[in-house]
């Protein structure tokens, strides 16, 4: 009986959140964002590259320590607030702006001096990914194997028509 009662409460729950994030994401003519976005010089690289770093970092079921995540400030965030600084729509910024808030104060909270509290900042990290995710697959055509949109980016969903 505990079984069939866990089994309601855990895995059907999980099942119907992994079918609901399985939406179609919004088509998007690649041409038209590129001169909307205005980023000629820079180019969308830091989202790809970052979205590569955060599938080593939380795909497969991983929990990210404190040396990934420095890793991931040191060499990641820079390219992104530099992308940032130069997109012109408000929402993209605003998507890249709370991956960034992600890791510069929800995480810096949760790996203080050396305590390892991965547990904690998991769910921070797959929200930050799920984000950079579908920018890079919507945004990039980068598809991933899975093709799972999460629909986590403001920017992307105010392009549905």
């Amino acid at each position: 009986m505990l079984k069939v009662l866990l089994f309601s409460l855990v895995i059907i729950p999980l099942a119907f959140f992994q079918i609901g994030c399985q939406e179609e994401p919004p088509a998007i003519d690649r041409e038209e964002a590129g001169k909307e976005l205005d980023i000629a010089e820079i180019g969308l690289q830091p989202v790809e590259d970052t979205h590569q770093a955060l599938n080593q970092a939380v795909c497969w079921e991983r929990t990210p320590g404190r040396e990934e995540y420095e890793k991931m400030v040191d060499n990641k965030l820079p390219e992104l607030k530099k992308l940032k600084e130069h997109v012109a729509p408000e929402l993209l910024r605003d998507d890249l702006g709370r991956v960034i808030e992600i890791f510069e104060v929800e995480l810096a909270e949760v790996y203080p001096g050396d305590k390892d509290t991965r547990k904690e900042a998991r769910e921070l990290w797959v929200e930050a990914h799920r984000i950079i995710h579908d920018l890079d697959w919507v945004l990039l055509g980068n598809e991933p194997e899975d093709e799972v949109y999460y629909g986590a980016s403001e920017y992307l969903e105010s392009k549905r028509d």
